[in-house]
């Protein structure tokens, strides 16, 4: 009898058995992987910080292993960094952040969107540590990158123009930090709205970046948009108004504008005393 009469059936239930070994194998490692997830999100909610790096980091272990191909290694590496970040442990953060965005680029190339993601990342963590120009570079190829996709929407530059803007200013470069946020302005009054508290924080720091280029007239016009945004949000005379009422007032004094100033002199006594 030809040997191979039994041996190619057993070669055939060999091969079954073992994908479908491999089978429960990657659905165990899909079980535990959401298991280390969970528990690290509800720890992280919990800011048992220390657990939630854990849980992370075992994810991280878990998805590297596996060799899962649909973004749970990204979405590990993401809140595990989050979780250092929220830890201070900056430095850890930004290494997590880097095998992130070495991972993002070997799946989507150098210029792909995916890796605009760990590259605000990067940005958040480096102006963090205070790391200013790091935190430019990384914001401003995330731009780069958005601006030469054709089709994507323009509101997915907002957090990175944000990103962008605050390193500018932060080192004190403020003509590129209000051209930053005057783009900034109108994308994120379309998305969210004039008086959104995020839109009211834009405009607050445009206004700065115009006050600290002696750009008077231009911070004023601000400053009173951002006025307004806040008394729809907060009402006429709540606390929150003070530190722009104060700014105001003087940039309206450096302009002239007595009246004007004392108006809002005024108006800040009656929040201060009320």
């Amino acid at each position: 009898m030809n040997p191979w009469y039994w041996i190619i059936p057993a070669l055939i239930v060999l091969i079954v058995f073992g994908m479908r070994l491999v089978h429960r194998r990657k659905d165990m490692s899909d079980d535990l992987w959401h298991a280390e997830m969970n528990l690290g999100r509800q720890a992280q909610v919990k800011r048992d910080l220390e657990n939630a790096v854990l849980h992370f980091k075992e994810a991280v272990s878990i998805a590297e292993k596996s060799g899962f191909e649909d973004g749970r290694l990204e979405q590990s590496l993401n809140l595990l960094g989050l979780a250092y970040m929220e830890s201070q442990d900056f430095d850890q953060a930004r290494q997590v952040y880097e095998q992130q965005l070495a991972l993002e680029q070997r799946m989507g190339g150098s210029e792909g969107i995916p890796s605009t993601i760990a590259l605000s990342n990067l940005s958040t963590v480096c102006r963090l540590q205070g790391n200013h120009t790091d935190a430019e570079s990384y914001a401003g190829r995330a731009v780069q990158i958005i601006e030469r996709s054709p089709g994507y929407g323009s509101e997915k530059l907002i957090p990175h123009l944000q990103n962008l803007g605050a390193a500018y200013l932060a080192q004190e470069k403020y003509a590129e930090a209000a051209g930053t946020f005057e783009r900034t302005l109108p994308l994120i009054e379309q998305k969210l709205g004039k008086w959104n508290p995020e839109t009211v924080m834009v405009m607050n720091l445009l206004a700065e970046s115009y006050l600290a280029q002696g750009s008077l007239q231009e911070a004023e016009s601000v400053y009173a948009g951002e006025l307004a945004a806040l008394t729809i949000v907060d009402g006429e005379e709540d606390g929150s108004l003070l530190p722009v009422l104060e700014k105001y007032a003087s940039v309206l004094r450096r302009l002239g504008k007595t009246t004007e100033a004392d108006d809002a002199d005024s108006r800040i006594e009656r929040i201060r005393h009320k």
